[in-house]
């Protein structure tokens, strides 16, 4: 709530969430670019008799959620990653951003591969979007690779690897 002070009367300002949003990606090893935002929506609803603002219902999930749709599309621009966004949901898209990629894991040509913790292969689909959401679990070996059979992307934890086409 605002006063306004030249002439005492009260102003019921709209009150505001503010979400916060922030992402990392490797560029080269041991080198990560950051990019974060903090962005503030509206959250609609009244005063009561006491001046305290009581939201509409649903109004702070629907604050919350718009407020994290524009921080994501912005950090993920600035970073210049690629997304897609359906029915007002942001999908980050590794294959527009990496090229056509072949994923193997466990039974992979590399011969110090690991197989998953778990013994269980991954596939290419789950891999990805391993890779896109946890990127700092991943080494880059785009631009250091001496063996042209080695992965581009290996796993640090269970060898699991991307080969790019």
């Amino acid at each position: 709530m605002t006063t306004k002070i030249e002439t005492g009367e009260v102003v019921q300002a709209p009150q505001k969430l503010t979400v916060g949003f922030e992402r990392s990606v490797s560029v080269r090893p041991y080198e990560t670019a950051k990019a974060s935002i903090f962005v503030g929506q509206d959250i609609s609803g009244t005063y009561d008799e006491k001046g305290l603002f009581v939201p509409n219902d649903g109004a702070v999930a629907e604050a919350a959620t718009l407020a994290f749709f524009e921080a994501k599309c912005a950090v993920l621009k600035q970073l210049g990653l690629p997304f897609d966004v359906v029915e007002n949901v942001v999908i980050e898209t590794i294959d527009k951003h990496l090229g056509p990629a072949e994923v193997v894991s466990g039974n992979a040509p590399a011969p110090a591969r690991k197989t998953a913790p778990s013994g269980n292969k991954r596939s290419k689909e789950e891999l990805q979007a391993d890779l896109v959401a946890n990127p700092n679990d991943w080494w880059d070996n785009r631009d250091s690779k001496t063996n042209p059979k080695a992965p581009d992307y290996k796993h640090k934890k269970s060898g699991e690897g991307i080969w790019l086409k």
